[in-house]
This record gives C-alpha cells, structure tokens and sequence, in this order.
C-alpha cells in the first residue's frame, strides 16, 4: 500500500518493519512500516489482510497488490485473455 493511501486512510500506528523489500525491477527498498489485521471487504466478504507500506510516488490510481491468500479466500477468478 502506498504510504499516501496510508497516510489518507490513517486507520492507526504502523508496526516496525525490519526487512527490505525487492521490487519487480530488482531494486531494494525498506518498507516505512506494516498493518497486521487489516478489515478489508471485498464484495460481501470481509477478510483479514496485512498490508505492508511503503514509500512510492503518488498518483491518482492508487495500487495495492493482494496476495494469493487473499484472492483464494474471496474466491477470485483471474482472465488472463
């Protein structure tokens, strides 16, 4: 999630995050921090997710990348046509 939706949002303390993450470029960057246990509804589904923040520049199409966990729990069915 980026840290402007975050920041947006404020739904409460970020947790330390001590790792690096690699992004699809090969670049390294260290997450500003984490939310474990996040609400999220997705349709009429209500499930918990994590959702680690990081600081990317900011635009009006915000993007937050779901893990597989996630899409499995709601159910979701990806068209790669």
């Amino acid at each position: 999630m980026p840290y402007s939706l975050f920041y947006k949002l404020h739904p409460r303390p970020l947790l330390a995050a001590p790792f690096s993450l690699q992004l699809a470029d090969g670049s390294l960057t260290q997450p500003i921090g984490k939310l474990d246990n996040v609400l999220v509804n997705i349709g009429d589904i209500w499930v918990l997710e994590d959702f680690i923040i990081v600081d990317m520049p900011k635009t009006n199409d915000a993007q937050i990348i779901l893990r597989r966990p996630i899409l499995v729990t709601v159910g979701c069915d990806i068209n790669i046509r």
